[in-house]
């Protein structure tokens, strides 16, 4: 296949293409809302019915900085790690706490200008940080990352009121500054790494990349850092006075393998589970069997990775893995494509199935409401692009074998041009 420079209808570019359709969709979804159109879009259209339930649940579950015994709610609810929760713990004092405990958080004005407080700062960091990253004129990075975050993918976690937001930050910091020049703040971009695995988990997945680039000591400090930020918060969220660290860690442990029997039925669990509901997700065996399978396709992408040619893919190997992985985690962790996004967009050359990816790409961050369940339309896409990478991926090293057993020599097949080996 043949690469061209960034073309993909006659003389009208990627990152034309993305303005045009991005710029339509936006606005779109602006004039939906005002004119209050039904059936609802489902972003930011709810009536404020379980609007930012993840933020307001949590808090409740911090308030005494016990969360795992906390009697609000199900155990099940309580299975974030302990940093996740001191998080929370800090907004736990703009509660009114004489009020019946409720996801509700706008039921809550103090906590709700709290919350708007928090957003607009995470908000405008990321925008900054996507900004820099993004190549281009000053109007080209602008309205780049001004559409990013007014995806239906940024757009649902602020909804949600999710921490992941917070999680992806952190990593975005570090996906930018990790090969930086400077000592300190390729140091600190390794602390943020840890304190995102901290507080969701699968952001550590993006640690693998200094193995890969076999830079030992610094893996080996992300690690111990890693371990900071995961296990010492569990010595805080523990009743005052409390040193029964085994039962704190029992009890998350616990709460976590309940919360993966109570969503493992759920259309949003893991994998192809959120793409051909109700077939998989209400057959435990065929659950089962799916769940091997994303295993298995995960492992084929992570091998790929030093075969990928391209910065963006590199980064999406290990994003794709992150998201499809975790228990009904992938609507929130679609948010971490972003920066893909934007180093596809930047990328002089593509091949023609680039096109497959970045049609992807657009229905991912198309925020109307396209007739599914208004989590899977954004999962399909998702779903969709983990298979197709996991095809390119197992291509690459079918080409990479053949062409080591015929004495080629460098192993990496029929190369195509335009794609510099990162």
């Amino acid at each position: 296949m043949k690469k061209e420079k960034s073309k993909i209808f006659g003389s009208l570019s990627y990152q034309k293409i993305f303005f045009l359709i991005t710029a339509f969709t936006s606005f779109s979804w602006l004039v939906l809302v005002l004119i209050d159109y039904e059936p609802r879009i489902y972003i930011f259209f709810l009536k404020f019915n379980d609007f930012l339930a993840d933020f307001a649940n949590a808090v409740w579950y911090s308030v005494d900085l016990d969360p795992y015994r906390s009697p609000y709610n199900k155990p099940s609810e309580h299975c974030g790690t302990a940093l996740y929760f001191i998080v929370y713990w800090l907004f736990s004092g703009f509660l009114d706490k004489s009020a019946e405990p409720s996801h509700l958080a706008w039921q809550q004005p103090v906590l709700m200008n709290a919350i708007l407080l928090y957003y607009m700062g995470i908000g405008s960091c990321i925008f900054l940080s996507l900004y820099e990253m993004k190549k281009g004129s000053r109007p080209v990075k602008f309205f780049t990352t001004f559409f990013l975050l007014f995806s239906a993918i940024f757009m649902f976690t602020v909804e949600r009121g999710n921490i992941v937001i917070l999680g992806f930050l952190l990593s975005l910091f570090f996906i930018c500054n990790y090969n930086n020049d400077n000592k300190v703040i390729r140091e600190i971009s390794f602390i943020m790494l840890a304190i995102a695995a901290g507080i969701r988990v699968a952001p550590a997945l993006l640690g693998v990349v200094l193995l890969f680039e076999k830079r030992w000591k610094e893996a080996a400090r992300l690690v111990v850092y890693g371990l900071i930020f995961f296990i010492i918060p569990f010595f805080i969220v523990q009743p005052w006075g409390s040193s029964n660290l085994t039962d704190t860690l029992r009890l998350f442990i616990e709460n976590m393998k309940s919360n993966d029997e109570a969503y493992k039925s759920l259309p949003y669990s893991c994998g192809f589970s959120s793409m051909f509901a109700p077939w998989i997700y209400n057959d435990l065996l065929l659950s089962k069997i799916e769940r091997s399978i994303s295993f298995i396709m995960s492992a084929v992408i992570l091998i790929s990775y030093p075969r990928q040619e391209c910065k963006w893919k590199k980064l999406m190997a290990l994003i794709l893995v992150m998201i499809m992985l975790p228990q009904h985690s992938l609507r929130y962790n679609l948010i971490f494509l972003l920066p893909v996004i934007v180093m596809f967009l930047d990328e002089e050359k593509h091949r023609s199935v680039d096109v497959l990816y970045f049609l992807l790409f657009l229905s991912m961050l198309c925020p109307l409401y396209l007739g599914f369940n208004r989590s899977d339309t954004y999962f399909l896409p998702g779903g969709i692009m983990f298979i197709l990478f996991f095809a390119d991926s197992a291509a690459l090293l079918i080409n990479k074998f053949r062409s080591k057993n015929k004495g080629g020599n460098d192993g990496t097949g029929n190369r195509e041009e335009g794609c510099p080996v990162q």
